[in-house]
């Protein structure tokens, strides 16, 4: 299998499992994002929910060194709740 065709297929699968979006990246280093991360830190916008460690989070293959790719997906969810409370 090709890895256009193979692309193909993990994308539809995604939306046949309610994934709202898909996107694909290769593993290369996010060199453009380090700098924002930093600045953004230092002025302590980090919420706490990310990841602190910023090579961690723009260096792919600190996590894993074999990697090739990144997918990444969304999933929306709900704003309004049936039968929410009053």
């Amino acid at each position: 299998m090709d890895v256009l065709q193979l692309k193909e297929e993990i994308i539809e699968y995604a939306y046949s499992i309610g994934i709202n979006r898909i996107g694909f990246t290769t593993a290369d280093p996010f060199d453009e994002l380090k700098q924002k991360l930093v600045d953004y830190h230092a002025k302590g916008y980090a919420s706490g929910f990310e990841e602190s460690d910023i090579a961690l989070r723009t260096e792919p293959k600190l996590s894993l060194p074999t990697a090739k790719s990144i997918i990444a997906i969304s999933v929306g969810y709900p704003n309004k709740l049936k039968n929410a409370p009053r």
